[in-house]
């Protein structure tokens, strides 16, 4: 499970980008990913702190099934490749692309 808390800020403030030394990509504390590391990425983590109650809960992305072995059990969704989970997380699957739910 994830927190997000005083630490968080804390590691923000210690590690601030600016325009002369902007965040890359890839930076943990550039929340917003506007590549600056200033009061605004300190202020979203505030506003969006958890606590043991509401924290976050990690699980591990199922492996791909192989080509013709795909099913939908049980509400699970069942894909047969990393990009079909992609594009149902970010809304642009089809039917063709492999991806199925139990309904």
């Amino acid at each position: 499970n994830a927190f997000v808390n005083a630490i968080d800020r804390t590691r923000m403030l210690n590690n601030s980008k600016t325009f002369l030394s902007r965040a890359t990509v890839d930076n943990l504390h550039d929340t917003n990913r506007d590549s600056l590391v200033n009061a605004v990425d300190r202020t979203i983590t505030l506003n969006n702190s958890t606590t043991f109650v509401t924290d976050l809960n990690l699980f591990t992305v199922p492996e791909t099934v192989s080509e013709g072995s795909a099913s939908a059990a049980g509400g699970r969704l069942v894909y047969r490749s990393q990009q079909t989970l992609i594009d149902a997380v970010f809304g642009s699957v089809n039917d063709e692309r492999g991806l199925l739910f139990d309904i």
